[in-house]
């Protein structure tokens, strides 16, 4: 279950790493904290780390694994943060998600004329106000670095104006210690007195440390200072990999996790029990002539949350990230997609607590996806009411799901691979896949079968089909099915589809016309004669060519092979077994 402003949600639990790979950063972790070691650029901090065990040679400072294991032992595994009335408002940790704005934001686009800007302190007062007004908002960030104030304190400023239009928690940046220490002052008056906002605090600092391997004093101030008024907070020291760091995702990591578990300890050492939150992101590998780098690739944020899930910490992530340079729809996709698991638990629900229906679906699902049988046969949703697929290929699950989200007169076109239209046909005896295809013959949701040129994917050198189904087809009985594996043009390193080719299979299917070589009209009787095989290149041959079994086809049909044979073996042992005859 994901928890999120007030709702328990059932969700994917997405990971992008499993237990034995966060085993290893680990161990790598503390390797290079052991032999390597931090710069510490505190003096204070040092005599910390060094009381409690550490080994210091100027600024290096190296912590022995006992250090690291007693300090992750006291770290608490949630942070509660409050709000103004003194309410739990987040109880960060586990699988429970919070969403709040950014920070420091160096220009901003008016939404009043469309201009590109600098930013002013009012902008950053309309950011909290609606941030507060927004009931999907849980905490509120600055979002913009104000230029109309004294740039030496201008945190100053987002901190008094942040804590005058919200009554939400606060994550607030400062540059300096002494912005930490002005901001934690305005939050104690305002609670009424240390002790007060100690017991329920309603902000806390994200502290920026310069890299896993270099703590910088600033960062290093602010820890100790928060640890010994026993606040929460959010340490993050950031890599940029093939810069200060390894370029390989797995160095990157364990080079910043070494500097994530020095301020863990730190904060231990200074007040044992104090919440402490990791980054739920890295640097990736930057360009080294432009320094341009992007970190909110799949890698750069999954690795490292997975290691936050690792240590059961609260993890601070990035979400609504986008590579848009406009509030467009191209913003808006970006920034709403996220990992699911539509197969177990699909999020576009209604009220009464079924699918949604829509009147348009399109999707390019993985090829030949494996779910157990489990998940057909005990669905809450009804979806596979066409039959159970093989546990070695979804094709015809996400077929099924695909169209159980119809509405009545909807359609759908759906990427898949060629197999999909064909695997099974010819087999004596039942076959799963041929059997639900026959279904959706019979129940007339085929319309069209197109099957486009090898080499057009990035995944695969393998062809694909494209699959149109209709719940109000104007061609009530027939199915067209086009031959497109010669319209393309090749190219480096992948083929192409011309807009002439486009323009002649869209032809095809407007005029709902068979053109020898290229398209074909069949009946649903032509298709059981065929024992309800759809691949095109059945019905339409292409310069006399004969079809040829790709390799991907022949590899899942031999899975599905064995997965029957495994199912025959059950049943016979079963009847065996009945006789006396087996063990």
């Amino acid at each position: 279950m994901i928890t999120t402003h007030g709702q328990r949600m059932e969700s994917a639990h997405y990971a992008r790493m499993g237990t034995q790979e966060c085993e290893a950063i680990h161990l790598a972790s503390l390797e290079i904290l052991k032999r390597v070691g931090v710069d510490v650029h505190d003096e204070r901090a040092r005599e910390i780390l060094v009381k409690g065990g550490a080994k210091a040679d100027g600024l290096r400072v190296r912590l022995p694994e006992y250090m690291v294991t007693r300090a992750l032992a006291s770290t608490p595994k949630r942070m509660t943060l409050y709000d103004r009335r003194g309410k739990a408002a987040m109880n960060a940790g586990g699988y429970n998600a919070y969403y709040g704005g950014g920070s420091d934001c160096l220009n901003i686009l008016d939404h009043h004329t469309g201009e590109r800007r600098k930013p002013v302190l009012q902008d950053v007062i309309a950011a909290a106000r609606l941030q507060d007004a927004l009931p999907e908002i849980d905490f509120v960030m600055s979002a913009f670095l104000p230029e109309d104030v004294d740039q030496r304190i201008y945190d100053r400023y987002q901190m008094e104006v942040m804590l005058n239009n919200t009554t939400k928690p606060i994550v607030f940046v400062t540059p300096d210690f002494e912005g930490c220490k002005a901001a934690v002052e305005m939050c104690e008056i305002i609670a009424g007195g240390a002790e007060a906002f100690q017991r329920k605090p309603f902000a806390t600092c994200y502290i920026n440390v310069t890299s896993g391997l270099i703590a910088n004093a600033e960062a290093l101030q602010k820890c100790i200072y928060l640890a010994e008024k026993g606040l929460p907070l959010l340490w993050i020291p950031l890599n940029a990999g093939g810069v200060n760091s390894p370029a390989t995702t797995a160095g990157c990591m364990a080079s910043m996790n070494a500097g994530i578990l020095l301020g863990i300890v730190l904060a231990q050492l200074v007040h044992e029990g104090v919440p402490v939150a990791v980054p739920g992101w890295n640097g990736g590998p930057y360009n080294l002539q432009t320094m341009v780098g992007c970190y909110v690739l799949a890698d750069e944020q999954g690795v490292p949350t997975s290691m936050g899930r690792y240590y059961d910490l609260p993890v601070f992530g990035l979400a609504g990230s986008t590579d848009a340079k406009a509030m467009d729809q191209q913003c808006g996709m970006e920034a709403t997609i996220s990992p699911g698991d539509t197969m177990h638990r699909p999020a576009f629900t209604g009220d009464g607590g079924g699918l949604r229906a829509f009147d348009l679906v399109t999707a390019n699902p993985m090829w030949n996806q494996k779910f157990a049988a489990a998940t057909y046969e005990h669905d809450a949703y009804e979806r596979f009411r066409y039959g159970v697929p093989p546990s070695s290929s979804a094709d015809w699950g996400w077929l099924q799901h695909m169209v159980a989200s119809l509405a009545d007169g909807g359609r759908l076109a759906v990427v898949l691979d060629t197999g999909a239209a064909s695997r099974g046909s010819g087999n004596q005896g039942a076959n799963k896949e041929r059997d639900i295809r026959r279904a959706f013959v019979e129940a007339g949701l085929v319309e069209c079968v197109i099957l486009l040129p090898e080499n057009l994917f990035y995944n695969t050198t393998a062809p694909a089909i494209i699959m149109v189904l209709n719940r109000a087809k104007q061609h009530a009985g027939e199915i067209l099915l086009i031959n497109a594996s010669r319209l393309f043009e090749k190219g480096r390193p992948k083929n192409f589809l011309a807009d002439e080719h486009i323009g002649q299979v869209h032809a095809l299917y407007r005029d709902w016309r068979a053109e020898e070589g290229l398209s074909a009209v069949i009946g649903q009787g032509e298709a059981g004669r065929n024992d309800y095989n759809l691949s095109p290149s059945r019905y339409v041959t292409s310069n006399g060519e004969d079809e040829v079994l790709p390799l991907e086809e022949a590899v899942v049909l031999l899975q599905q092979a064995e997965e029957e044979r495994s199912l025959a073996d059950r049943g016979l042992g079963a009847v065996l077994k009945s006789l006396g005859l087996g063990d």
